[in-house]
């Protein structure tokens, strides 16, 4: 008997690197030396360095979705918490901290808005809506990263390395994990039963960790006479999958590609 769980697989890419031409902006804002900004719009780069700071509710575009061209280049340095990244920013993390409450776009309105994270780290509750791509090759996402909020409008979010803390949520669109850690606050247990026409009732034969995120071939061997599995007259074989996690209030998803009973009497 083999069963085929896939979670999410797919080819993806990584831009990784920040376009730094000065010709391609109006503005260029390098901090330091320059003031930190509380709000930046179309045609505008901000460079983060050492010794840097962005003061909390800084705005990378306008919240009507009507910018283009920003981006947001932190090497080193931080920015503080509900930092909100519209139209037509591209927030590049190579370094440096940006702080809890990072949230992109807006749910009532889809928006192109672009992060990579090369290096560095986001905090926790980082939430992404409708139109926003989000590609991780390397630093950390903090605990209870949403991708999608309230399920509106489509979020890619693509990981080729780094890693994404507790309580991740993808609600709407792609989630392409390649390489790089998840971590889960309560295992999913996936349990495997076959109905015993003999005992009329079903009997436990595999249980084992669900895998997150990648695909996973399972294959659980029943012993003893597996006639008992078979119905008489009809040969029909009957099967419950059951995920369960050990927290119960803990949301997660699940998808089985192929299941494939094979018994050799």
């Amino acid at each position: 008997m083999r069963r085929i769980i896939s979670i999410f697989s797919h080819v993806l890419m990584f831009v990784g690197l920040a376009n730094t031409g000065y010709g391609q902006f109006d503005d260029v804002i390098n901090v330091p030396p320059d003031q930190a900004p509380s709000f930046i719009d179309s045609n505008t780069q901000l460079n983060i360095f050492a010794g840097g700071i962005i003061d909390s509710s800084f705005f990378s575009g306008s919240p009507d979705g009507t910018s283009e061209n920003i981006e947001v280049n932190l090497f080193d340095g931080s920015i503080d918490d509900h930092m909100r990244a519209y139209a037509g920013s591209t927030i590049n993390v190579f370094g440096g901290t940006i702080a809890e409450f990072l949230e992109t776009g807006r749910f009532t309105q889809p928006m192109d808005v672009e992060v990579n994270v090369s290096g560095g780290s986001i905090g926790n509750w980082f939430t992404t809506h409708a139109g926003t791509t989000v590609n991780i090759s390397d630093g950390s996402i903090g605990d209870e990263f949403e991708a999608g909020q309230f399920g509106v409008g489509n979020v890619s979010v693509n990981m080729t390395g780094g890693s994404i803390g507790e309580m991740f949520q993808s609600n709407s669109g792609d989630v392409n994990i390649t390489d790089g850690t998840v971590d889960a606050r309560s295992p999913v247990t996936q349990t495997i039963f076959l109905f015993d026409y003999d005992a009329n009732q079903f009997e436990q034969i595999d249980a084992q960790a669900a895998q997150q995120f990648i695909d996973k071939i399972v294959v659980a061997m029943p012993t003893g006479d597996l006639a008992r599995f078979v119905e008489d007259g009809s040969n029909a074989i009957s099967a419950r999958i059951r995920f369960q996690s050990a927290n119960p209030r803990q949301r997660f998803s699940s998808n089985i590609d192929q299941a494939v009973w094979t018994i050799g009497l």
